[in-house]
Order: C-alpha cells, then structure tokens, then sequence
C-alpha cells in the first residue's frame, strides 16, 4: 500500500445547494441519526465564512461521513475556539438518506446491475467518459449509465480535477477522493452500501480496490455486488 492511502476518509463533505459550495473538513467528533451532529475543523481560508453561511442556508445541504450520506437542511452552526483551536459545531435534520429510484430502467442487452457498474468504473476509474453524440441509441444509453432521475449523474471520474486542486499534498487528496467518491457512488444510486474502497497514490496514479452492494429487489435473493479494482490516471 502506498505511503498515501486511505481505506476510510477522517474527512466529512458539506455542500450547500445554494451558494454551491463545498468543504472537506476534519471531524473531532460526530453524532449521526435522524439528527446529525459534526464537530470540525476549518482547514481551507474559505471554509469559516462558508461554515458560518449555514445559518441562513434554508437550502439542500449534502452532508457525507465516513459511511453515511444524507439530503439535510440547516438547523445550527456554533464557532467554538478552545485551546486556541477553532471549531465549529454543525447541526443538521436528515431529509433524504434513500437515494435509488423507483424504477431502475435496463436495455436489452444491458441490465440496471451491469449499467450501475459501468458507472461505478467511471466514476472511479475514469472509464468511457461521457462523450458527445447524435446517436439516439447511444444517447439514451448514455442517460442510463450516468444514472437516470439520480440526485448525481456520473459524467467522468472526479479524481483527475481534485488532483489538480489538492495533488501537492497526497494524503489530503487522498482523503477528499474517498469521501467525495462515497457520496458520489450513493447519491448515484450506484450502490446503497460501501463495503470496502481502498485507495492508494502512486505518483499520479490512484489505485482502486472498491466492493459495494445494491439494493436488494427481492426477498429470496441478495443483494447484487459491484467490484471494482484498478487505476485512474490522474493526469487525464
């Protein structure tokens, strides 16, 4: 395993609808239910003014921890500085955790299980990214595979843009790919449970080791598995 790697983010992604914006932001202590409770720290120079935003945010804010992921609205942000150190106590009310429509369309030839792993090894490998076409065939499979009436619809991998952004600092970036990935992978209806992504950095190369489930559609089978294991190139 690399130096720079990361089975479980320390990280928790907060992202307001509203002001679209985003923040990764380590995490002193966590409470997660129907209420979701985060004590973090700000790292970025734009993450205090951003954090202080949520008390009038009355908008979608996506709130993403280790393995949990939910829709929430606002209910309180508290700057607390102590020892020096500045936090912020974060409160949130869960709104939406079920991310899988109703109905799952396949092709002919293309099961909803075999469309949601090909955009699982876009999403994490960068694998067949979307690309323009007058086709309607490949259109409208185009529309399934990057996931149809889903809160995310995956064009490409996300990791070559955030290596551009964090790549300086590996293991940060690192961190940020595996929590942005989680939230990503759920709110695609790609899978409902993560039950193993280990990702390394090797120059700029991310190693990929990913096994989730999906949803289960019937009672006396189970649930369906997706693995990935492979290599994004981070410079694409």
């Amino acid at each position: 395993m690399s130096d720079h790697s990361c089975l479980l983010s320390p990280l928790a992604l907060v992202q307001s609808a509203k002001s679209d914006t985003i923040a990764f932001l380590p995490v002193e202590s966590s409470v997660w239910g129907e209420q979701v409770s985060l004590k973090v720290a700000p790292v970025e120079p734009s993450d205090d003014p951003f954090l202080a935003s949520l008390r009038s945010d009355t908008g979608r804010i996506i709130v993403a921890y280790h393995h949990n992921v939910a829709v929430c609205k606002a209910s309180r942000a508290t700057h607390l500085t102590e020892g020096g150190n500045v936090y912020w106590e974060l409160a949130f009310r869960e709104e939406l955790t079920e991310f899988v429509p109703v109905i799952e369309p396949g092709l002919s030839s293309t099961s909803a299980d075999e469309l949601a792993e090909e955009r699982a090894r876009r999403l994490l490998l960068n694998e067949n990214p979307a690309k323009e076409t007058r086709d309607i065939n490949l259109v409208f499979r185009e529309v399934l595979v990057r996931g149809q009436g889903t809160l995310v619809q995956v064009q490409r991998s996300p990791f070559p843009t955030l290596f551009r952004h964090y790549g300086s600092d590996a293991q940060r970036f690192v961190e940020i790919a595996w929590i942005l990935a989680a939230m990503q992978l759920k709110l695609s209806a790609t899978v409902v449970q993560i039950e193993k992504m280990a990702l390394a950095v090797q120059g700029h190369t991310l190693e990929v080791d990913f096994v989730g489930r999906r949803k289960k559609r019937f009672v006396n089978a189970p649930a369906p598995i997706i693995a990935v294991k492979g290599t994004c190139d981070l410079n694409q």
